[in-house]
């Protein structure tokens, strides 16, 4: 399997707290629930439809399911299909443009009695914020194109770093050039992350924050850039991230 693929099957049931990716949903052996991937290989803007029906076919009583995809047009897009094609569907939408906190009601409804024929979509990013202990194994997971596995955060910072190199600290990767990032002051971070008052200096560094904070990236910086930063002779602040799984 190639690496990237593995990485990002590690991400999707890591999530879900899965700790074992086996092959059928439909069956337990030995005291073990077993899950079955899927994949579907189709040009850019070719399966949406397809993963809808399958989508349909997965929600029934008891096995609801939840339906990622990457931005908020999507999700409008895919609820207003779903609704049209499947009308015996209950179908919700949960992101930022209809919920003051998308990840806190999203987590909250895990815990809602869950409907007949039920199907919840959120975006990507939400998905990868959710931290609940709630029955995973009932529900199917669909990922609507694959995961981003790197990020990077590029900005020139000479004066205004510390408002992010102040919360971290960097130690160095044996036998390379890197810096792998830990936090010092997670609060603070966390703060930057939900920037609840809307400040527009904060906002800026609201992804970075998030990514920082999550459990399920590690996080780099080239050493000698990051040293010149910090001494005051170089200006960059070059974070590079890693979905680990």
């Amino acid at each position: 399997m190639r690496p990237f693929l593995t990485t990002i099957l590690k991400y999707c049931f890591s999530a879900f707290r899965v700790n074992t990716i086996r092959f059928d949903k439909a069956f337990n052996l030995e005291g073990n629930l077993f899950l079955k991937i899927e994949y579907l290989n189709s040009p850019a803007g070719g399966g949406k439809h397809s993963l809808i029906k399958k989508a349909a076919e997965f929600a029934r009583p008891g096995e609801p399911v939840l339906f990622c995809q990457p931005t908020v047009d999507l999700i409008n897009q895919t609820v207003a299909d779903m609704e049209r094609d499947y009308p015996q569907l209950i179908v919700r939408a949960i992101h930022k443009d209809n919920s003051q906190k998308p990840v806190k009601d999203i987590i909250n409804s895990f815990f809602d009695e869950i409907p007949d024929a039920y199907i919840l979509v959120i975006t990507q990013s939400a998905f990868e914020r959710i931290d609940a202990d709630f029955d995973r194994y009932q529900w199917h997971l669909i990922i609507d194109e694959i995961p981003n596995v790197t990020r990077c955060f590029d900005a020139n910072l000479p004066e205004t770093h510390g408002l992010i190199t102040s919360l971290i600290s960097a130690s160095p990767v044996p036998d390379t050039q890197y810096d792998l990032i830990t936090i010092d002051d997670d609060e603070q971070l966390e703060m930057i992350a939900k920037n609840k008052h809307k400040d527009e200096v904060w906002n800026e560094f609201k992804e970075l924050a998030y990514t920082l904070l999550s459990p399920r990236w590690d996080n780099y910086v080239d050493r000698d850039a990051y040293e010149n930063l910090i001494n005051g002779t170089g200006s960059r602040l070059n974070i590079f991230s890693r979905l680990s799984g």
